[in-house]
């Protein structure tokens, strides 16, 4: 990975938060796929991935990458991980009032929480990531939802910061994308 990182915009201390996940060799092509998924400061990068496939040989056959620069990434956590699942809640389903109720929570940098589950299908969760925009990675709260299991779940980012939402993908069903 070191002699490809500066092509992608990496640096060895980038390079430093990505760690495999994924190691497997196709049976079909022969070729090693490596994954790698990015955190930086304990806190996964969303969509930070970073792939790889390799012949026997070594040769890279492919490469693909998500993965972000470390440099400059703004970190302080303002709004509450209660603010964030309601401001997502009411981005999916507007003018239900939900108000949530923590039920449960880990320790640890990403400061995972579990919700009552109000309106929705199942609990509703959120945690701590990272999420590159503008060249930047930006904290923000990863709020899953889910209104109906089978055809409509979304993740959706909350920024940390400003409240503001940054994305909401749509699982399940025909995905739809929502740039903010």
């Amino acid at each position: 990975l070191a002699s490809v990182a500066p092509r992608l915009g990496l640096t060895a201390s980038d390079l430093a938060a990505i760690n495999i996940s994924r190691d497997y060799v196709s049976a079909s092509t022969g070729l090693r796929h490596l994954v790698y998924a990015q955190t930086a400061d304990g806190i996964p990068v969303f969509d930070g991935i970073l792939s790889v496939h390799a012949r026997a040989n070594g040769e890279i056959v492919r490469l693909t990458s998500s993965a972000a620069s470390l440099a400059g990434r703004r970190g302080a956590v303002v709004v509450a991980g209660e603010h964030a699942v309601a401001v997502a809640a009411e981005d999916v389903r507007p003018g239900t009032g939900f108000a949530p109720v923590a039920i449960g929570g880990a320790d640890g940098p990403t400061r995972s929480v579990v919700f009552q589950q109000g309106p929705f299908s199942r609990e509703v969760t959120a945690s701590l990531t990272w999420f590159a925009m503008d060249g930047v990675l930006r904290l923000a709260w990863h709020v899953a939802i889910e209104l109906d299991p089978a055809t409509e779940s979304y993740d959706i980012l909350i920024d940390a910061q400003t409240g503001e939402r940054l994305l909401r993908r749509r699982l399940g069903g025909r995905a739809s994308w929502w740039w903010c």
